[in-house]
C-alpha cells in the first residue's frame, strides 16, 4: 500500500510538473506572441494603440497627415517599419496618402527636405511601382532616378529585371555602383543618348548634394570633367544646362576648379546660358574670392542692356548667395545708374531684399535705397559702412527714372 500511495504521489507531482510546464511555455509563447502583436501595432503617433485607425485616418485625405505618419514609420527600426507598412498598403485607398508615404520615406525632415537613405527604400518604391495607381508609380519611379540612375517610366520590364538583381543588395553598394556607371555613361554617351541622361540630373543632383559618399564616388569617377565637358561643348540645351549647374554645385566643386575652369565662363565672348550657369555656380558663401569679380560683371552689365536685362539678376542672385554685405552699396548705385524695372526689380528684389530683408516694392528706386542705406547702414560693420554709394555710369539710354 505504500509503495502505491507513493508511486501516486509521484505521478500526481509529475503530472503537476508537466502542467506547470506547459502553462508556462503557454504562457511564454503568448508573451511573445503579443510582443509580436505590439510590435506589428506599435504605437506610431499620439498614444493611439491601433494602426488600423491610423490606416482608415490617411483614407481621409489629408496629405500633409499621410506625410507625417509614414515619416514616423520609416523613423521607426527598419524592419518593423517596412513590416508595418508592407502589410497595411492594400489597405490605403487614398492615392495621395500612398504618394506621401512614398515621400516620407525617401525624404527626411527637417526642412528643406533632404534624402533618408533608408535601408528598405527599394522596398518600399517597390510598393509603388507595382501600385495598381499610374500617380502611385510615377512617384515612384521619379524616385528611383536617383537610385537607379535610370528612367523606368519609360522601360517598365527593365525596372522589373533591375529590382529582381538589386532587391537584397545593400542600399549604398546599389548607389555607388549606379553613380559610377551612370558617369561613365555620360562621358561616353553619343549624341543621341545625352539628352536622356541629363534629365536624371534634377534627381541625381539632390542625391549628390544630401549624401557625402555618393558624391565622393561621382567625384572619383570624374563627374567635375564630365559635367565641365558639357558646360563648355555648346550642344546642351538651356534646361540641360541648367541641370548640369544643379550637379556641378551639388558636387561642391573646390575653390581651383571654380577659378581655373568656371570664372573665365562668366564674361563676355561664353554663351548666355553658359554665363548664366557659370556665375550661378559662384554664389555659395564660400566664394567671398570671388565678390570682386561678380561685383565687376555686374557693373558692365550697365553698358549693354541685353546683360542688364538677362544676366544683371543672375550675378545679384550669387552674391546675395554669398551672403557679403559689402555688395550693398555698390547695388544700389547700379540701381541709381539705370533706375529702371530691370534693376529695381532686378536688382532690388534678387539682390537688395535678399541681403537686407527688405520686401520688394516697385516704389523702392534709387532714391529710396539711398535713404535707406543712411538710415540703416550702421547695422553694418564699420567697413561696409566706409563704403559710398558708387556713383556710376551708363552707355544706354536710361529708360525712366
Amino acid at each position: 500500500q505504500d509503495k502505491l500511495a507513493s508511486e501516486r504521489q509521484r505521478r500526481l507531482q509529475q503530472t503537476k510538473t508537466w502542467k506547470r510546464q506547459q502553462t508556462e511555455a503557454q504562457y511564454a509563447e503568448y508573451q511573445g506572441t503579443l510582443a509580436r502583436a505590439r510590435d506589428r501595432l506599435a504605437v506610431i503617433d499620439g498614444g493611439a494603440p491601433d494602426i488600423v485607425r491610423k490606416i482608415a485616418e490617411l483614407n481621409e485625405g489629408d496629405w500633409r497627415r499621410a506625410f507625417a505618419i509614414g515619416c514616423e514609420l520609416a523613423a521607426m527600426p527598419a524592419d518593423q517599419g517596412f513590416a508595418l507598412l508592407n502589410e497595411n498598403w492594400g489597405r490605403i485607398t487614398s492615392v495621395d496618402a500612398r504618394q506621401q508615404l512614398l515621400k516620407a520615406w525617401y525624404f527626411t525632415v527637417p526642412y528643406p527636405l533632404h534624402v533618408r537613405m533608408h535601408p528598405h527604400i527599394l522596398d518600399v518604391l517597390h510598393l509603388g511601382a507595382t501600385d495598381p495607381s499610374p500617380g502611385v508609380q510615377g512617384w515612384a519611379f521619379d524616385y528611383l532616378r536617383s537610385i537607379a540612375f535610370e528612367d523606368f517610366a519609360e522601360n517598365y520590364p527593365a525596372y522589373l529585371a533591375w529590382h529582381a538583381r538589386q532587391a537584397n543588395r545593400p542600399l549604398y553598394d546599389v548607389l555607388k555602383e549606379g553613380c559610377r556607371e551612370y558617369v561613365e555613361r555620360l562621358r561616353t554617351a553619343a549624341a543621341t543618348e545625352r539628352p536622356a541622361l541629363l534629365r536624371l540630373l534634377g534627381n541625381v543632383a539632390a542625391l549628390l548634394r544630401d549624401d557625402e559618399a555618393v558624391r565622393q564616388v561621382a567625384l572619383d569617377a570624374g563627374a567635375l570633367d564630365v559635367f565641365s565637358g558639357y558646360l563648355s561643348d555648346g550642344t546642351a540645351t538651356p534646361q540641360e544646362l541648367s541641370a548640369v549647374g544643379s550637379a556641378l554645385m551639388a558636387l561642391h566643386p573646390p575653390e581651383s576648379y571654380l577659378r581655373n575652369l568656371t570664372l573665365p565662363r562668366t564674361g563676355r565672348g561664353t554663351p548666355m546660358n553658359v554665363r548664366l550657369e557659370a556665375i550661378r555656380l559662384l554664389g555659395t558663401p564660400q566664394n567671398k574670392w570671388a565678390v570682386d569679380h561678380l561685383e565687376q560683371l555686374l557693373v558692365q552689365c550697365l553698358a549693354d542692356p541685353d546683360e542688364l536685362k538677362h544676366i544683371a539678376h543672375s550675378i545679384v542672385q550669387a552674391l546675395a548667395a554669398i551672403d557679403d554685405p559689402r555688395v550693398i552699396p555698390t547695388m544700389i548705385g547700379v540701381i541709381a545708374a539705370d533706375n529702371t524695372y530691370d534693376t529695381v526689380y532686378g536688382v532690388g528684389y534678387f539682390g537688395l531684399g535678399k541681403l537686407t530683408g527688405v520686401e520688394y516694392d516697385e516704389k523702392h528706386d534709387a532714391a529710396w535705397w539711398g535713404n535707406w542705406w543712411e538710415i540703416n547702414k550702421a547695422r553694418f560693420p564699420r567697413e561696409v559702412q566706409e563704403r559710398p554709394i558708387p556713383v556710376l555710369g551708363t552707355t544706354h539710354e536710361p529708360r525712366g527714372g
